[in-house]
């Protein structure tokens, strides 16, 4: 066992059953697959989360120490285990469950089943990321994003809500027959005559 995975992996060691970093990369694609003695390491590509970082890179790797099983299962096919298919499959990290003993990410077109004892984060150059610090960086993107982004589009699809209300009562406005009212003249019977005699017909 080498002191660099010693290392690495001592900087933050995440539990299985702990779901928190692959809630925190939403939306990263998993785009490389590397194994050596110890461990199998997913190459998340994320930039808009690494970009808020000083370390140069696009992409958070994730270590998975004690790894027993990787595969990849498309929702369409058969699953694979081999590491060029789930390369491939370009699996972007939509939720994570627990299911059964392994824990699912799912994606677009997919899932990825996988069991290990527990994982670490790293930046491109290997040196650890704390769960601690990508919950924060998480956490400020989804603020940032929540007031310029979803914020703006909800108030304009609330002005276009109210548009589409108003149309239809300026419409039924519009194609209203004109009416017009004049005050009755002095000592003018507000019904016409006839109309009272009829009322009046077969009375006493």
């Amino acid at each position: 066992m080498s002191a660099h995975a010693d290392d690495g992996l001592a900087g933050d060691r995440v539990p299985f059953a702990c779901l928190d970093p692959w809630h925190l990369l939403h939306d990263g694609v998993v785009i490389h697959v590397e194994r050596d003695a110890q461990q199998v390491t997913l190459v998340v590509d994320i930039p808009h989360l690494r970009s808020r970082f000083t370390q140069p890179g696009s992409e958070i790797r994730v270590a998975l120490r004690g790894c027993s099983h990787l595969e990849y299962a498309p929702y369409e096919g058969a699953p694979s285990s081999s590491d060029n298919d789930i390369a491939q499959a370009q699996t972007n990290i939509v939720n994570a469950g627990i299911k059964g003993d392994h824990l699912v990410v799912w994606g677009s077109l997919g899932a990825l089943r996988m069991r290990y004892e527990h994982l670490a984060l790293r930046f491109d150059d290997g040196s650890a990321l704390g769960l601690a610090e990508l919950e924060a960086c998480s956490r400020a993107y989804w603020a940032e994003w929540d007031e310029t982004v979803r914020q703006p589009l909800l108030r304009k699809k609330r002005r276009a809500f109210r548009a589409r209300i108003r149309a239809p009562c300026a419409r039924a406005r519009d194609a209203s027959p004109a009416t017009s009212w004049a005050p009755r003249e002095p000592g003018r019977p507000s019904r016409a005559p006839g109309a009272a005699q009829h009322r009046c017909r077969g009375g006493p």
